[in-house]
């Protein structure tokens, strides 16, 4: 069975967009669509392995892992283009993962500690436990123009920081979530942070967002006194405005993620800055 008629087959471009939105679409049929024809199996595999979401439950873990050890590491390095390994995954499985997806251009790991990251030159969004960061040897990442530093601890030495950031010289987007107000767990010293990231240096390029990832109204209202800019993006949890099952269906389905939705936010921002 091709997709043809009694007039001849179909252009592959025509295939391929037929393909691609039926299994986008459809992913439940995929794997029978697989079977139409070996250049169906490739299209169909290309888009299943485009996006890898590793979460709870560990079964989908567990069979990626086991589909790790039936396939060239080629495959995945070719294939996988956005990987998202959350807290739920261990730190050894992650690190497994990573090694042979080095072809992606986004790479979300939260699993504490970070497993090497492969800084290739693919990579352009990154999302990591900010203290491993803090505490890894500084690695010039010259082609990342995303950066995401999940639960940072209350500020370390600011000229950290700064060496840090300084290792990113085509950083555009920031973000840094959870934050609190709340006694040990004080993020207001960020705050310089945030201004000289919006500011910008000879050692680091003026930024086109910050995310601030917080519902404390008390960071909030600390924040919004001293930092008055649309480019500012204030978002309650890295999800909003959806469901988590919601959130990490659109991730693997239409490959709308966290800066996605930020982006969003801040067009509205812009668009009530700028009119009178």
């Amino acid at each position: 069975m091709t997709l043809s008629s009694k007039h001849g087959a179909l252009p592959p471009e025509l295939e391929l967009a037929i393909v691609e939105f039926t299994v986008r679409a459809h992913p439940e049929i995929a794997t029978t669509l697989a079977l139409v024809a070996q250049r169906f199996q490739t299209w169909v595999e290309a888009i299943l392995y485009e996006t890898i979401v590793l979460d709870y439950p560990p079964s989908g873990t567990n069979l990626f892992l086991r589909t790790l050890k039936e396939r060239p590491s080629t495959f995945f390095e070719r294939t996988v283009k956005r990987i998202y390994i959350t807290t739920s995954v261990p730190a050894e499985d992650a690190a497994r993962v990573l090694a042979v997806c080095t072809g992606a251009s986004d790479v979300t790991c939260w699993t504490r500690p970070t497993p090497p990251i492969q800084y290739s030159k693919h990579l352009r969004r990154l999302s990591v436990d900010s203290q491993s960061l803090l505490a890894s040897p500084i690695t010039v990442s010259p082609h990342i123009t995303h950066l995401d530093l999940v639960n940072p601890p209350p500020l370390a030495d600011p000229h950290r920081w700064a060496c840090i950031f300084a290792q990113f010289p085509k950083l555009t987007h920031v973000a840094l979530g959870n934050l609190y107000a709340l006694g040990s767990c004080d993020h207001r010293a960020y705050i310089p942070l945030f201004c000289a990231l919006l500011a910008g240096s000879d050692a680091a390029p003026r930024l086109s967002m910050l995310v601030v990832v917080s519902d404390d109204a008390d960071l909030l209202q600390f924040m919004h006194e001293r930092v008055q800019d649309p480019r500012l993006v204030v978002m309650p949890y890295f999800n909003h405005p959806y469901t988590l099952a919601d959130y990490w269906k659109g991730v693997n389905t239409r490959g709308m993620d966290f800066w996605n939705n930020a982006e969003e936010l801040m067009t509205m921002q812009m668009r009530r800055a700028a009119s009178p």
